[in-house]
This record gives C-alpha cells, structure tokens and sequence, in this order.
C-alpha cells in the first residue's frame, strides 16, 4: 500500500467530513439545538466510540479499517438524524 496516497485520501476526507459538520450544525442551530466543542461531550453524543489511533502507525490496514469503521458509524448516525429529522 502506498503510504502518500492514503494520506492524501484522508486529508480529502477530513475536508469532507467537516462539511458535513458544518451543514449539521447549520440544521440544528436554526431549530433551537444546541452544539458544543467539549470533546468528551462529542463523545458521548455522537453515538460513535472513540477509538485510539493505533500505536503501530506502520499498520495501514488497520488504520483504514479503523477510517471504514468510523465512517460506517458517522453514516448511521446520520441516517437516524434524518430519519428524526423527517418525521
């Protein structure tokens, strides 16, 4: 695995996830929801675990799994935003 381009795949989607953000917080600010920076609070209320970078930063297999993992969990999350969202 090339080292390079997977940090500039994840560098793009760093980008793309604080987009993402960006267009949440713009939802939930305008209907009376409030948002915070504390990390362990984002914790808490994310619905996703925090999961430690591994200590072999050498393990790209495992940091992309950890990315898909993490991914998977923002994807459901949102989907449930949505859903409540919607009804």
């Amino acid at each position: 695995m090339d080292a390079d381009t997977i940090k500039q795949v994840l560098k793009q989607q760093s980008v793309d996830d604080l987009g993402h953000v960006e267009r949440l917080a713009n939802s939930i600010i305008p209907i009376g929801g409030t948002l915070t920076i504390q990390f362990d609070e984002l914790i808490s209320s994310s619905g996703c675990a925090y999961k430690p970078s591994s200590s072999d930063t050498f393990n790209l297999k495992q940091l992309i799994q950890d990315v898909l993992d993490a991914a998977a969990c923002a994807i459901e999350t949102y989907s449930k935003l949505r859903k409540i969202s919607n009804d």
